[in-house]
């Protein structure tokens, strides 16, 4: 099943479906969904988590990491003012939910933050949320990603609050997170559970979730998401997950303080019932 191709049929058979849908969006959430509805597309389901890494590319491809360094040195030269996913930004969207989070974090914890991004590719959120940060005067970012990711940021893009590493141990031997940021990337690892429970092992006081794709059914869905050639051509396996499942999995000795859809993007169907973004901001519970 190929969600993208569903939606667009049903375009082709329905010709009022784009003037109802434009009668009852705001322009600027048209806009964002028109945006978002042509960078992706989702094959499936699959049988398994293997069953979709078959039938999709992966991050091997060295040319992803390229488009990452040359849009992360447009943004670094001011040529743009953020990038995500490869794809410049000449104007900050930016993550109210998780400004408002960190800035909670740091609140209570004497205004000092220090964050452990997973999955931060060039320090993505960093430099799209830091004017609302930089004036803290104890501010770590340290990215956690994939050993070439987070060798190239380390080379290029390191200073004296951005820093990378390529494991969780190596990080935790030399940072103190009161923050884990897991934006838009639970999604895409083999068993995002395990995840989850390495993080409530370390404990830190804050988890928050952003832009993690999950819908209404009981059961966390194995797809293959494809990205617009136009970004850079690539395919990886996801998981689409049960609301319900991933609440439950984060919950587990932690307090959920705000569940939040962020305004990337409308809810859609797609095949997939509320298929949609959603975050979460959870406090460490009192032991």
């Amino acid at each position: 099943m190929n969600i993208s191709a569903d939606v667009m049929s049903q375009n082709r058979t329905s010709p009022s479906w784009k003037s109802r849908l434009s009668q009852w969006l705001p322009p600027v959430i048209l806009l964002r969904y028109r945006r978002w509805r042509t960078k992706f597309r989702w094959e499936g389901p699959f049988s398994s988590w293997e069953d979709a890494s078959a039938h999709a590319t992966g991050y091997s491809d060295p040319r992803i990491l390229e488009r990452l360094l040359e849009s992360a040195r447009a943004v670094s030269t001011g040529a743009a003012t953020y990038e995500r996913d490869g794809v410049l930004f000449h104007r900050t969207e930016y993550s109210w939910p998780v400004v408002a989070g960190l800035m909670k974090a740091a609140a209570t914890d004497r205004k000092a933050l220090s964050v452990m991004d997973i999955g931060g590719s060039l320090g993505t959120s960093y430099v799209q949320n830091r004017r609302f940060l930089e004036d803290y005067k104890r501010l770590r970012w340290s990215v956690v990603e994939q050993p070439h990711i987070a060798q190239a940021g380390k080379a290029e893009f390191e200073d004296g609050r951005l820093h990378f590493y390529d494991s969780i141990e190596a990080c935790l031997k030399k940072e103190r997170p009161n923050v884990v940021l897991l934006s838009s990337v639970l999604s895409y690892l083999a068993d995002p559970y395990a995840l989850i429970r390495r993080i409530q092992e370390f404990g830190p006081a804050w988890i928050i979730v952003d832009l993690t794709l999950v819908h209404d059914g009981d059961k966390d869905k194995v797809m293959v998401q494809h990205v617009a050639k136009s970004i850079y051509e690539a395919s990886y396996p996801c998981w689409l997950f049960s609301y319900d499942a991933l609440d439950s999995a984060l919950r587990r000795s932690y307090t959920l303080v705000e569940a939040f859809e962020p305004f990337t993007d409308p809810v859609f169907s797609f095949g997939v019932r509320s298929l949609r973004f959603q975050g979460f901001i959870l406090r460490r519970s009192s032991r």
